[in-house]
């Protein structure tokens, strides 16, 4: 099997990427600079600085996004160097879950943080992989949510579409990868670019509710902070450490 180079001097970005090669099960050698490449190497992982010194057909540039210089290495290991389309489907929620999909083939899967950490797997993912065209399909349900996701998208300017759920399978009630999958594989409609947040009563009641289970009944945020909760500019953690400081 072919087996990736890491190539560099820059200790710091060695350290981080053999340690996400061995937590991924990546075979790799690690050579120095002008050191003959062996022949069972496929891919070469080095720093945008020293690449123009090492001659080597497949090379992958790291920048601070270890993670996604690994996944492009892994992908051209296997020798699929591009995609004609990517399809980036999610399941909206407090957690969204994402899945990324190459020409039909399940590529990466993800669970959010936020609704906005959503814009930065997306960012990764679109620069590890290299395709003709790519967008993104996003379940029509949890409405605010949901327009969260597509409000920090927006800046990425991918074509967004909303698929109603309805036509795919029952739903759970936690977002999950595997109904980004079936969200990813259905035609929707396209979203517009920015979205109003209004939140609903009973979405700001949900955020209280979550306030009393997480501060173990000690506290109920206010519905004016759950409102701020509920359009992202305030997480339920911070939420509950500002009451305790009041």
């Amino acid at each position: 099997m072919k087996s990736v180079a890491v190539i560099t001097q820059n200790f710091r970005m060695y350290y981080d990427v053999v340690k996400t090669l061995k937590e991924r099960n990546v075979p790799f050698v690690c050579l120095k600079i002008g050191k003959k490449i062996p022949r069972n190497v496929g891919v070469v992982i080095t720093t945008k600085e020293e690449s123009s010194a090492i001659n080597f057909s497949n090379k992958v540039e790291v920048d601070n996004r270890i993670d996604a210089a690994v996944k492009r290495a892994v992908n051209m290991l296997h020798g699929k160097k591009s995609y004609q389309q990517l399809i980036i489907g999610i399941d909206p929620g407090m957690n969204p879950g994402l899945v990324l999909m190459g020409d039909d083939v399940v590529l990466d899967t993800m669970q959010a943080t936020s609704p906005e950490n959503t814009a930065h797997i997306v960012t990764d993912w679109i620069n590890a992989y290299t395709a003709k065209k790519a967008w993104v399909r996003i379940g029509h349900s949890s409405l605010t949510h949901r327009n969260r996701i597509i409000n920090a998208l927006s800046p990425l300017k991918l074509k967004i579409e909303i698929v109603d759920e309805r036509n795919t399978t029952k739903r759970i009630k936690e977002p999950d990868t595997h109904a980004a999958m079936q969200i990813a594989s259905s035609r929707g409609y396209l979203a517009q670019r920015k979205y109003e947040i209004n939140p609903t009563l009973g979405e700001l009641r949900d955020i209280q509710r979550s306030s009393r289970i997480k501060s173990g009944g000690r506290i109920t945020i206010s519905r004016e902070t759950a409102e701020k909760v509920a359009r992202g500019e305030l997480s339920l953690d911070d939420a509950l450490k500002k009451r305790k400081v009041d």
